[in-house]
């Protein structure tokens, strides 16, 4: 009687315990779903912040830049005649600084609205995005002797969105004619399938990137050159970073100061389809060239 009294005594405290236990567990729980509810608040209040503020960026700061290089330009063409040269210059050096800055607005913007307010994912040619490029740059790939060189029929892209990988392909593109001091600029696009991704990669002869900037170039406004030497903002390579990053991808480089430069960035595989054919239009010298006429 004893024994069977301590066994009743041992399965009440056993049960009590494990009572307990749950009770500590539905508590905790229900700490948790209050916490993730406080955090999606939270999160939708930053949003709308975010909204604002890409609105103020858009129209408030960006009208006062605009008025500001019209004005430049009105002084300048009504009192060419009359101003001294170095009222001439003071005017000219405004106007650049307020067209950059107007391009620094529109490149904050790009960056704020990466992931946001997207249409529906679909399925992008990649040939086609690098063809668009293609005719965008073509003043500069004249005036620079450059050409764009796929190396073979770039593939579909599938649930992606065209207008950020337009911006991933065109900043390295571009970045690999506008950083090139060759005679003959190349940037040279190509990709390969890995395990559980698909690499692609954006080669330039250009001037190379000296060492010890692998861990800031990605960042916002980090510029190895100055202004004078070569135009940008410093926000390309942070946008990209972003977008890639969005698409659970990476992006890195590999370069030597006059060794040319190399992109890589990543995308999983279960976005990048089969390969497709060739665009008409395109010029074939041995590899698939893209030269604007």
């Amino acid at each position: 009687m004893r024994k069977f009294t301590l066994g009743i005594v041992n399965y009440g405290k056993e049960f009590c315990l494990r009572l307990a236990n749950a009770r500590v567990t539905e508590a905790a729980l229900f700490a948790a779903n209050k916490e993730n509810e406080e955090l999606a608040v939270e999160i939708k209040r930053l949003n709308q912040e975010l909204d604002q503020f890409a609105y103020i960026i858009s129209h408030d700061l960006k009208a006062p830049v605009r008025n500001i290089s019209s004005f430049m330009k009105l002084l300048s063409n009504r009192f060419s005649t009359t101003l001294p040269p170095d009222g001439k210059e003071f005017i000219h050096m405004a106007q650049i600084c307020s067209d950059r800055l107007g391009q620094q607005i529109d490149d904050m913007l790009s960056y704020c609205r990466v992931n946001r307010n997207l249409p529906p994912a679909a399925d992008i040619d990649l040939n086609e995005v690098v063809r668009t490029i293609s005719m965008e740059l073509s003043a500069k790939l004249n005036e620079a002797n450059a050409e764009i060189i796929v190396e073979k029929g770039l593939p579909l892209l599938k649930d992606a969105h065209s207008s950020m990988i337009y911006q991933v392909m065109q900043n390295l593109v571009a970045n690999g004619i506008k950083f090139n001091n060759n005679p003959n600029p190349v940037v040279v696009i190509d990709y390969k399938e890995e395990a559980d991704r698909v690499c692609f990669s954006v080669n330039d002869n250009g001037i190379g990137i000296p060492k010890g900037f692998e861990g800031k170039l990605f960042q916002m406004f980090k510029r190895l050159h100055t202004q004078d030497q070569f135009e940008g903002t410093g926000i390309g390579l942070a946008l990209c970073k972003k977008i890639v990053t969005f698409y659970k991808g990476e992006i890195w480089y590999e370069s030597g100061k006059g060794t040319g430069t190399t992109f890589y960035f990543t995308l999983p595989k279960h976005m990048v389809g089969h390969a497709m054919p060739k665009l008409p239009g395109l010029t074939i010298q041995v590899n698939l060239v893209s030269k604007a006429a």
